[in-house]
């Protein structure tokens, strides 16, 4: 039954189509799993679709291999697939294959669903700094458009080494790979990056990158358990803001920490008629 599932997923209506993909997510019995993998070789592309869909919902990580085989499929949808199934599965050792499928592509939006499945590997992998030697690897050897998309993946290992790469390419003279790296320390899930945000706000000769990091700088020092440090980064980040919309997010903070030396702080900018 199950190639006829997979049509109905593939070409039934509304109603028939969700049944159908619940149904093969939830099939369960002996020589279920070899039923899906001998159909999925012979079926046509839509069906494909549906099948290699399945895989993913199941939770199927023996089948990370065969998902692989068709995460560079030429018809789109059974690439998008099998990346989409890959993504759910998120297998460890997928992560260099993937890594390697992601260094062709030749666009942002080709390069989009890869990412994301490495985004999903790299966030459950258990062994983080194998996964970020792996990463700095492939980073290694990489353009700088393809350096560019994967920056993303070692804020998902947040290493030292990890961070250590990500800063480094905050000065990248590639302005666009500088750019994305500014991006990533500002999505960092801790307040390590604070600091170099700062200086980079302070330092660089490209505005845009000032802004940039400033902003990056005061989203994630609000990360900062010890709320002393907090508030001294945040009052430098502010003294550095050429703009108001960057001191009315530093103070956006500063009013998040109930102190009275962060209330002296805010007291002051009533003079100004911006803030």
């Amino acid at each position: 039954a199950i190639l006829a599932l997979a049509k109905a997923a593939a070409r039934g209506d509304t109603a028939e189509r969700d049944t159908a993909r619940e149904t093969l997510e939830r099939l369960n019995g002996p020589g279920i799993r070899e039923a899906l993998l001998q159909d999925l070789a012979k079926a046509e592309a839509p069906e494909k679709v549906e099948l290699l869909r399945a895989l993913g919902d199941r939770g199927d990580t023996a089948a990370a291999n065969v998902l692989l085989q068709y995460a560079t499929a030429v018809p789109e949808p059974v690439r998008l697939a099998a990346l989409e199934s890959l993504r759910k599965i998120a297998v460890a050792d997928t992560l260099v294959p993937l890594l390697g499928i992601a260094a062709k592509c030749k666009s942002d939006a080709e390069c989009e669903p890869v990412v994301k499945a490495l985004e999903a590997v790299c966030r459950v992998s258990r062994d983080k700094d194998q996964a970020t030697r792996s990463v700095l690897e492939a980073l290694k050897i990489c353009q700088a458009a393809e350096r560019r998309r994967l920056l993303p993946l070692l804020a998902e290992l947040t290493t030292p080494a990890a961070l250590e790469a990500v800063q480094a390419a905050a000065v990248d003279p590639d302005p666009e790979v500088a750019k994305e790296a500014v991006r990533v320390l500002s999505r960092w899930p801790n307040a390590a990056p604070a600091r170099r945000l700062l200086e980079l706000a302070r330092t660089s000769a490209n505005p845009t990158l000032q802004v940039l990091a400033l902003r990056g700088c005061i989203e994630v020092v609000a990360q900062e358990p010890d709320t002393t440090q907090r508030l001294a980064i945040l009052q430098q980040a502010q003294a550095a803001a050429k703009r108001p919309d960057e001191k009315k997010q530093a103070l956006g903070q500063i009013s998040q920490i109930p102190t009275p030396e962060a209330l002296q702080l805010v007291l002051a900018d009533f003079a100004d008629p911006d803030l």
